[in-house]
């Protein structure tokens, strides 16, 4: 559903020439775009919990993007987050400050808008 949902909705972010997940050892990243182009990378995180996703969680999604090795120090990243239940009121206030993309059934709740 997330995948599809970047797909469709592609002027958010620029095109993407392609999506996927990302791994090391120890952790996981459920999307990551590439637009190579235009230089953008997205990463994004999906969380089908019962409570609203917090700042936390971009914190961490932040966190693991670092070691993502893509692109050079002009490269644009951009995130966005998948929610089942919603976001706390914190994230909201973040993710319009930082332009960050919050998306709840398939509703874009806050962020970048182009």
């Amino acid at each position: 559903m997330a995948a599809e949902f970047i797909r469709l909705n592609g002027g958010l972010w620029g095109e993407l020439d392609r999506i996927g997940r990302w791994w090391d050892r120890n952790e996981e990243i459920c999307i990551v775009g590439l637009n190579e182009n235009k230089n953008i990378i997205l990463f994004g995180e999906v969380k089908w919990s019962k409570n609203p996703v917090g700042s936390e969680v971009l914190r961490q999604l932040k966190e693991k993007a670092r070691k993502v090795l893509w692109g050079n120090s002009k490269t644009e990243k951009r995130f966005v987050i998948f929610s089942l239940k919603g976001f706390t009121e914190e994230l909201i206030r973040q993710a319009r400050e930082e332009r960050v993309i919050l998306v709840r059934e398939d509703k874009i709740i806050a962020g970048r808008t182009n």
